[in-house]
């Protein structure tokens, strides 16, 4: 008997990431943005879409997954939401457990499943979130720090005369224009206030852990943060893939 073809959505704050997984493989993943307003409708269910059993999502914003719902009742697929309709399968001392992100516990899961060895997730995105596992099933707890353009525009905010930064990356430390100081201020902090929590929590940890990076605006700083040793932009995708074979799939839903 072969095994259902199923969909995996991670909607964010402000994009929707849709992959397919068949065969037991992640395929076919694709990044939408999605503002304000805009329908999920017009990324899913188009003609050309490719035909799934089920499908697996999560969402930070609540009307999102309002909106899933009913998106998937109109079209009569089956749809589960991790951590309401699928609970998942870590060790959790968060308290209370509710409160912390199911996107947090699926990179979680991933890096736990994937690499069965002491990991650190950094997901930089809107938010940045870190991230810990011991690789045993447990997740051990992390951080929350604003990202990159919550930084830049609390600082023009917050100010009478600063503008919002561009967040471009610095050419020098020692800047002769304003826009050019923002840059330092807003990329240069907050490179080095993620490298420096890397730091500190895997000295927390021990030492001797794997950094990953994730989310949408991983890409655009890896290369500037040294502690990180590899990038996955699908690594909630995968937890979605995972959390699926081992409660859909197992369970026979």
């Amino acid at each position: 008997m072969s095994r259902p073809t199923f969909s995996v959505l991670d909607v964010g704050n402000s994009s929707l990431r849709v992959g397919l997984v068949r065969g037991n493989r992640l395929r076919n993943v694709q990044r939408f943005p999605v503002p304000a307003g805009k329908a999920m409708a017009d990324f899913l269910f188009q003609p050309d879409s490719p035909s799934f059993d089920y499908a697996v999502a999560t969402s930070v914003v609540p009307g999102r997954s309002r909106e899933l719902k009913k998106l998937f009742r109109v079209q009569k697929k089956p749809l589960f939401l991790a951590g309401t309709d699928l609970s998942i399968p870590l060790q959790i001392t968060y308290r209370p457990r509710a409160s912390v992100g199911v996107d947090r516990l699926l990179n979680a899961l991933a890096a736990d499943r994937r690499f069965s060895r002491r990991t650190l997730v950094v997901d930089i995105g809107t938010a940045v979130t870190f991230d810990a596992v011991d690789g045993k099933g447990s997740f051990l707890g992390g951080g929350i720090a604003p990202g990159l353009f919550a930084m830049a525009r609390a600082l023009s905010t917050s100010t009478a005369l600063l503008p919002e930064s561009d967040c471009r990356k610095p050419r020098r430390l020692l800047s002769r224009n304003t826009e050019e100081s923002l840059r330092v201020g807003v990329r240069g902090g907050f490179t080095r206030m993620i490298s420096g929590l890397i730091r500190d929590t895997v000295q927390e940890m021990g030492g001797k852990v794997l950094v990953v990076a994730t989310g949408g605006g991983a890409r655009k700083v890896v290369n500037e943060i040294p502690q990180i040793d590899q990038m996955d932009l699908n690594l909630t995708l995968s937890g979605l893939q995972i959390l699926a074979s081992e409660t859909v799939l197992m369970d026979g839903r």
